[in-house]
């Protein structure tokens, strides 16, 4: 039985931070996943959440990057950017791996996109049925809808953070997150786009099914 609980992830949406993106690639490096996102290994400090803007002294047009490990998964928090959400920099990131990306916008828009090796699979915005498209299958919004269905009250970005638990088998902690973690600033400059690629077809959801006791697994992409 799964034991993702959205109180798990609470605590990134309670004042930690204004807005952010966070990727989970599988089977990198850190510093892999830092020359990915286009940043020097080296140039990366290890530092604590807190006092983190006085250390590195980021620009009015720069993010905060900060990446760590997670079982099998790296994850890359974006403080206050977007860059990791972007169809130019995710090809990459998702290179002869797979990528989630969450990115949670101070405008309340929330999504959450699915690449495997340079291509996405799936997007969404958590709770909003035509927002969805899908390459094939579509495991995130399915797993997404099954939580919410079976927690009623809770919201549809923490669902899909849940879903999200699901797949990598783990989620972020208060006590991770403070630190310290490989840390750098990220300008928000968007890497040349990738080439042209058919833009992923809406796809019209069927009802989630009942919550029983297993969610359903995702299976890993073949590559």
């Amino acid at each position: 039985m799964n034991d993702a609980e959205p109180s798990a992830w609470e605590w990134m949406f309670h004042g930690r931070y204004l807005g952010f993106t966070i990727t989970f690639t599988h089977a990198v490096t850190p510093e892999e996943c830092l020359r990915r996102y286009g940043v020097d290994p080296a140039a990366a400090r290890h530092l604590p959440f807190v006092g983190i803007d006085a250390a590195l002294q980021p620009g009015p047009d720069d993010a905060i990057l900060r990446v760590g490990t997670l079982r099998e998964w790296v994850f890359a928090i974006e403080i206050l950017g977007g860059m990791g959400n972007a169809p130019s920099m995710l090809a990459e990131i998702s290179r002869d791996t797979e990528t989630i990306a969450i990115h949670v916008g101070a405008s309340a828009l929330h999504t959450v996109t699915y690449w495997v090796n340079g291509q996405p699979l799936e997007k969404f915005e958590p709770g909003e049925a035509p927002t969805l498209r899908a390459a094939g299958a579509h495991p995130f919004w399915d797993a997404t809808e099954r939580y919410r269905t079976a927690q009623p009250e809770t919201r549809a970005v923490l669902a899909a953070m849940q879903a999200v638990e699901e797949r990598v088998g783990g989620h972020l902690t208060p006590d991770l997150d403070d630190g310290p973690l490989l840390s750098v600033v990220l300008p928000q400059i968007l890497p040349p786009p990738p080439s042209p690629m058919p833009a992923l077809p809406r796809v019209n959801p069927s009802p989630p099914e009942r919550l029983g006791r297993h969610l359903g697994s995702f299976r890993p992409p073949e590559r």
